[in-house]
Formats: C-alpha cells, sequence, structure tokens
C-alpha cells in the first residue's frame, strides 16, 4: 500500500509539473522570426526567458497553470511588452506577430532663385 502512495504522489507531481507554453513568432507577413528572445513571469515564479528558433518557435515548461505575462523583442522590430495570456494545465498555444520598425527618410531639393536686383547692372528703376 505504501508503494502504491509513492508511485501515485509521484505521478501526481509529475502531471503538475508538466504545464507546457509553446509558441511562434512571425512577422507581419507570417515569415518566421529567428533569435527573438521571449521571456515569460507567472505570479511568483521566477521570470524565464528563452529565444525563438529558426522557424520561430519556443518552448516553456511552467511549474503550474497560472496568468502569465509575456514580452518579446528582437533588433529591427517593435517590442511587444506585457503580453496576458491564461495558462491552463497540459499545453497553451501562443501566437506573437511582431512588426518591424521602418525608417522614412524625405529628402526636399532646395534650388537657388536668382536675386531680383542685380547690383551690378543698375537700371532707371533703382537708380
Amino acid at each position: 500500500m505504501l508503494r502504491f502512495l509513492i508511485v501515485a504522489l509521484a505521478l501526481a507531481g509529475s502531471t503538475a509539473a508538466q504545464v507546457h507554453v509553446t509558441g511562434r513568432v512571425v512577422d507581419e507577413d507570417e515569415a518566421p522570426v529567428a533569435n527573438a528572445r521571449i521571456t515569460v513571469h507567472c505570479g511568483g515564479a521566477p521570470t524565464l526567458e528563452t529565444y525563438s528558433g529558426p522557424s520561430g518557435s519556443f518552448q516553456f515548461p511552467l511549474a503550474a497553470p497560472g496568468d502569465c505575462r509575456f514580452n518579446v523583442d528582437r533588433a529591427g522590430y517593435f517590442q511587444l511588452q506585457n503580453y496576458a495570456i491564461a495558462v491552463t494545465s497540459g499545453s497553451s498555444e501562443v501566437a506573437v506577430t511582431l512588426h518591424p520598425q521602418r525608417e522614412v527618410f524625405q529628402s526636399v531639393t532646395v534650388g537657388a532663385a536668382p536675386a531680383p536686383v542685380d547690383p551690378r547692372r543698375p537700371n532707371a528703376k533703382n537708380a
């Protein structure tokens, strides 16, 4: 009977620890964003950090289900901060879309206009 109780407690502990969050980071064209830094903070648990793979995918093993906050950042993209997700028991899936930062350049061509009065050529009007 004692063995059964120990095995049952071990199985209960292992199922409680099997909370996984998987996801994928893509850009606005659905192309994967590799090497994006993803951090997750769930309640009083320590903050976890990982990076997206070449296909934009990532995974976090969590201690327990609950409300979590995600931050995702990558150079050249706007940062996603405090993205809330409710993690349920088993597995949860997250899809994150990052928008690229774009620089806008404008140019103005300034041409020189001829002077209305040429001081080397006086005429009757300005003499």
